[in-house]
């Protein structure tokens, strides 16, 4: 009974050691992040900051990428991402309710495309031009295997999306 008793407590010590090397992690992003702001006067350096953070912290997405909305001419456009080529991934003009970052714009719900079927779909009413700009940022890699997407706020205004890009089925731990 004994031993039985010792393989759980050396269970629960190593999924304490894990919890806690997490909890550092995190906490090393967010003091980076907050640095990020308190040393930034340029608007790019701050976004790419937060982007860094959220990777360090999301550590299964391959890529992470901004979008923010633009009043005129209403359009969602990526300013910021992780793990793209920005170039072509500048070019890309979402309309509001367009591809995956539109639909998340538009409810102002976070959404999981947790397959490659799931998002193809949520993109699939995306501009032939828009495609083939983010083929391009991706590196012409295939689609996204998956992607958890979600708004930013301020106050009640929906400023614009955050996609966390990542391997199949891989995001669903963190949604």
């Amino acid at each position: 009974m004994r031993s039985g008793s010792c393989r759980t407590q050396g269970r629960t010590k190593a999924m304490d050691q894990v919890e806690e090397q997490k909890e550092k992690r995190e906490l090393l992003a967010f003091r980076n992040f907050t640095r990020g702001i308190a040393h930034s006067a340029d608007f790019s350096i701050l976004l790419k900051a937060i982007l860094e953070s959220l990777h360090d912290i999301f550590e299964q997405s391959d890529a992470i990428v901004l979008f923010l909305h633009r009043q005129v001419p209403n359009q969602l456009v990526a300013e910021c991402a992780i793990g793209y080529d920005m170039d072509p991934a500048y070019r890309i003009k979402l309309q509001v309710d367009e591809g995956i970052a539109g639909e998340v714009f538009s409810s102002g719900q976070a959404r999981l495309y947790a397959t490659p079927e799931a998002v193809a779909e949520a993109m699939a009413d995306m501009s032939t031009q828009n495609r083939a700009y983010l083929s391009q940022a991706m590196l012409d890699c295939d689609c996204p295997k998956s992607v958890l997407a979600f708004p930013l706020f301020s106050g009640n205004e929906t400023m614009g999306v955050v996609m966390l890009v990542g391997p199949e089925r891989k995001l669903h731990h963190v949604a």
